[in-house]
């Protein structure tokens, strides 16, 4: 087994020949080749060299097995999810077993999947994608919007699998690529449908913002009218924690008190959502507001590091949002909005009050300022020291964050006359 120096496992067997001489043959990569199949071909290898068999014949016979022409949509799907979850979260099996990006190809898909990948033509993804009837009545995505996400996330397989595009590196693809047809040449549904938009748009503005404010309290406030008891219920404050601090909803459900430095004010989370690459952690300030939020917690100083912040009524992690999310709609007098709307508007305001665009794209996580700065990759290994020199310089993350909760309390202390 070697490890490359990029990441890549390889299989190979080195071993002497009945000739005398010493030879080298490659077996395959992992995860496309497991480590059970390499040492099955090892065993094979080994015995066609004690036989005197030719290496060159036994290299062009594990070849062909390779190249063998019935391999199915369903295991080249499968080798290309062993090999993207550790980096994309999309494809990571859930709870129940499918990833998400899985359980998308399987419903739009799955008439394809049991069949040879290498004869499957462009006009049989089409027809699969044209006839698709979603499954429940009750999703809340169009058959369109069903299709265009599974063709979105079936595109790189194929891509990954025929070597094109990103995947045109040697090593980047498959080991043995493929000739399959590109999906980038059909017709994305979603195009067509005007209720369907890539990019959501939707923001609270400075009214809504203060209607909706009042009610992200702890206790819960008894008008939301939910079955769990108000003393137990942490949506509406872990809400409040999402506007100040600009977080995804996953990140902040799974925040336990580990996770938290009341020294240095700081929220160390273990793993952010990432478009490339690995995964990665972030260190990000946390506001005055939001420290005063964290101690007000029923959890604080009697948590043990590995409890929740947020938890729900049994310990576990919070859900239901879609219901405390209409039930503070419904008190606030506001419509149209998702819990996810409130980071995109925690960040518009922060554009509004002058923050500078690499640090709110910090702040969020997307990428790390530097990668915006056009730096060398070496920087993060020089530009870590300086963490450690200038203490009580203040960190421009911070004073954004302490700007933006300063603008929240204004909003939550106005009026309805006030706007008129």
């Amino acid at each position: 087994m070697r490890f490359g120096a990029t990441g890549r496992v390889t299989f190979a067997f080195r071993g002497r020949h009945a000739g005398g001489t010493i030879k080298t043959i490659s077996i395959g990569t992992y995860p496309e080749t497991s480590l059970k199949s390499a040492r099955e071909e090892a065993s094979k290898i080994r015995a066609a060299f004690q036989r005197g068999e030719p290496p060159e014949l036994v290299t062009n016979a594990l070849r062909a097995k390779h190249r063998r022409k019935d391999i199915t949509l369903d295991e080249v799907v499968e080798e290309y999810a062993a090999r993207t979850a550790p980096l994309r979260k999309i494809w990571q099996p859930s709870p129940k077993g499918r990833s998400d990006a899985r359980r998308r190809i399987d419903n739009v898909f799955g008439k394809l999947l049991c069949k040879p990948v290498t004869e499957l033509r462009l006009e049989d993804y089409v027809e699969a994608m044209r006839t698709h009837v979603p499954r429940q009545s009750h999703t809340k995505d169009k058959a369109s919007g069903q299709v265009s996400r599974a063709r979105a996330y079936l595109s790189p397989v194929l891509d990954w699998a025929s070597g094109r595009k990103q995947f045109h590196k040697i090593g980047a693809g498959r080991t043995e690529r493929l000739d399959l047809p590109d999906l980038h040449d059909t017709h994305d549904p979603a195009a067509d449908d005007p209720t369907i938009t890539k990019v959501r748009t939707v923001l609270l503005d400075e009214r809504e913002l203060s209607a909706v404010l009042p009610l992200l309290v702890f206790p819960a406030p008894d008008c939301l009218r939910m079955s769990t008891p108000t003393q137990l219920d942490l949506r509406p404050i872990a809400m409040r924690f999402l506007l100040l601090t600009a977080a995804r909803l996953d990140e902040m459900v799974q925040m336990r008190w580990r996770d938290v430095s009341f020294v240095s004010d700081i929220w160390h989370k273990p793993q952010i959502k990432t478009t490339r690459g690995a995964a990665r952690g972030q260190s990000l300030p946390l506001s005055r507001a939001a420290i005063e939020l964290l101690k007000s917690l029923p959890g604080y100083g009697r948590a043990t590091p590995d409890d929740l912040v947020f938890p729900n009524s049994r310990g576990g992690t919070l859900g239901n949002w879609q219901r405390i999310n209409a039930a503070i709609a419904r008190e606030s007098g506001t419509s149209g909005w998702h819990r996810h709307d409130l980071r995109r508007s925690a960040a518009t305001l922060m554009e509004v009050l002058e923050v500078a665009p690499s640090t709110i794209e910090a702040i969020l996580g997307h990428r790390r300022p530097e990668m915006s700065e056009n730096v060398s990759a070496s920087y993060r290994h020089y530009a870590q020291a300086g963490a450690r020199i200038l203490k009580n310089r203040p960190n421009v993350q911070k004073v954004a964050l302490d700007t933006l909760a300063d603008e929240l309390a204004r909003l939550e202390a106005m009026t309805p006359q006030d706007f008129e």
